[in-house]
């Protein structure tokens, strides 16, 4: 079998610093801080939240890299990104499914399915996506069989119920409708709060991100309720 360009040292450091997943994939701008913001919320056991301002490059890190971090340590699981519009998150999951089948990305994912503990990988070895389409990507080296894929892309004006994942990331569902009408701002939070109670497994949990815009916004709500917060 021949070695591939990756090494089990090579998987461990990234493991340790998945920002630098990013830099493989092209995400020049995402630095060591990102690796903790994308382990705060990809390792926690419990629900926690993340604020930070615009332009941080906040999607880009825990959305896209820490999915492909979340998949290359366990394919069987599954996630799901939910954003205002089910158009906006389905974004995030093109942007998934393309950068994994970029070759430095799908070479890594190779190695984390396939290597052996000296890091061969048979030659004939290859994963692909068995579900490929807009908002659902699903891998085929899953062996667990379920409804939901791997990843998909939900929003807030999406039919949520009936759907249970491993993990989901709340990503800019507060914007500045949610600071100019009440209305918004109370749907968000009745939203959110079905997908924090149903939609993940019970054994499961929501990580939520995005930018404050209003002193009663659901970001206060998750405050109040005394969720980590950083």
């Amino acid at each position: 079998m021949p070695k591939s360009i990756y090494s089990w040292d090579d998987y461990k450091l990234l493991m340790q610093y998945p920002h630098l997943i990013g830099q493989i994939a092209g995400f020049k701008d995402l630095v060591p801080l990102h690796s903790h913001w994308i382990k705060f919320c990809h390792d926690s056991k419990t629900d926690v939240c993340l604020m930070a301002s615009r332009s941080s490059y906040k999607t880009s890190a825990v959305d896209i890299v820490g999915q492909i971090y979340r998949m290359l340590r366990n394919p069987n699981e599954t996630s799901c990104v939910i954003r205002k519009t089910i158009t906006a998150a389905s974004e995030v999951v093109k942007a998934v499914r393309d950068i994994t089948e970029s070759p430095a990305i799908y070479e890594l994912m190779r190695f984390a399915f396939f290597a052996d503990t000296d890091g061969n990988v048979p030659s004939n070895a290859e994963w692909h996506y068995k579900t490929r389409k807009d908002g659902k990507i699903d891998l085929s080296v899953r062996q667990s069989v379920t409804p939901e894929c791997t990843f998909e892309a939900l929003g807030l004006d999406s039919k949520i119920t009936g759907r249970h994942y491993d993990f989901c990331i709340s990503d800019d569902c507060v914007d500045v409708n949610d600071r100019l009408h009440t209305t918004e701002r109370e749907y968000t939070k009745l939203i959110m709060a079905e997908v924090r109670a149903n939609v993940v497994k019970k054994t499961a949990y929501t990580a939520v991100i995005g930018t404050k815009w209003s002193s009663s916004d659901l970001f206060s709500v998750l405050e109040q309720e005394g969720i980590p917060m950083e």
